[in-house]
């Protein structure tokens, strides 16, 4: 049974040692519950909301942290766990130890991971962040007065609406002055965007505006619209990453080939797994017309050959197979 922990009110600086990386995070340690760690490139926050905080052992890039003396870690002076600047909203998660959920959430300045723990006890887990490096637009301009810009892999348009005209404008270094010519072509010398991009995906990773700026991301482009209030021009500047999709959304229900799969007693198939995959069990009692239901069977892949077992301990004829998932349903 586990026991609610409080922490203790009282700072205390975490002992460091050798940072293992500059550009990657690396979290090894006991986990007993539920907690939510945010990272950021000022400092990493522990939000303990169950389960047992007195745990030992935490390291985050070499870096110790005891979160029931010290809730907030900051990445500086002695416990300076990442040294380079990252770009959080590429940052990708491989678990390589754990019995449960840690599940990764990005943004433009940082990054959340929530951790459960729902065995009885404590367990070690250890898991690497990285930051991949990902196609990049910067767009620079003089503003006054209210802009759209439109941006897709064909070219870009600028729609201007109110006050002056922009001015010194640059898309990837590429220079631009949209009041002579309202469409740049992404071809030969105008070429800003030399590789395709998931514009789905765009997330601004720097902005620096006096006014408002916003991005609207689709299939197809993007759309950026600048209002600068003030009298005279300012100027703006954006920096917008095109991360790829996640692999596991690739893993949605993908099922396996029969040939990997060995059937055993007591309605038991065991498979070859991949570590970090959830695999569940399905059955129906009838191929005409097939209706696949969850046995209520799911085990996460450590590697190995694992087997999973029908709870329902059924009589008469039954069809298996198992699809594999980024988390269960």
């Amino acid at each position: 049974m586990k026991k609610r922990a409080f922490a203790r009110l009282f700072l205390g600086l975490a002992a460091a040692t050798e940072v293992r990386s500059a550009d990657h995070i690396e979290i090894n340690g006991a986990f007993d519950g539920t907690d939510i760690i945010t990272i950021s490139q000022d400092h990493a926050h522990w939000n303990h909301l169950f389960g047992d905080l007195n745990i030992s052992g935490v390291s985050i890039n070499g870096v110790q942290w005891q979160p029931s003396v010290l809730f907030d870690l900051p990445n500086s002076g002695a416990t300076t766990f990442l040294t380079n600047k990252v770009n959080f909203a590429t940052a990708q998660l491989t678990v390589l130890e754990g019995r449960d959920t840690v599940v990764l959430n990005r943004s433009r300045d940082n990054i959340t991971l929530s951790i459960a723990d729902t065995p009885g006890g404590q367990d070690e887990y250890h898991f690497l962040i990285d930051f991949p490096e990902v196609p990049t637009l910067e767009i620079n301009a003089n503003i006054d007065g209210s802009d759209e810009l439109h941006i897709s892999f064909a070219g870009a348009r600028w729609i201007h609406k109110q006050w002056s005209w922009p001015t010194e404008v640059s898309l990837n270094g590429v220079l631009w002055d949209p009041a002579s010519a309202t469409y740049l072509t992404n071809l030969g010398p105008t070429i800003f965007m030399p590789q395709a991009v998931k514009f789905a995906n765009a997330v601004l990773v720097e902005t620096s505006a006096r006014d408002l700026m916003t991005l609207r991301a689709s299939e197809d482009g993007v759309i950026l619209n600048f209002a600068d209030n003030y009298v005279g021009a300012d100027r703006y500047h954006a920096l917008i990453a095109f991360p790829p999709d996640d692999a596991a959304n690739n893993a949605g229900i993908a099922v396996l080939p029969s040939g990997g799969i060995s059937v055993g007693n007591a309605a038991g198939l065991s498979i070859a797994t991949q570590r970090g995959v959830w695999y569940e069990l399905e059955v129906t009692s009838s191929l005409e017309p097939i209706d696949w239901q969850a046995s209520g069977s799911f085990i996460r892949g450590n590697g190995s050959v694992m087997t999973l077992f029908d709870p329902s301990q059924p009589n008469g004829t039954r069809f298996y197979r198992i699809v594999s998932r980024p988390r269960p349903n």
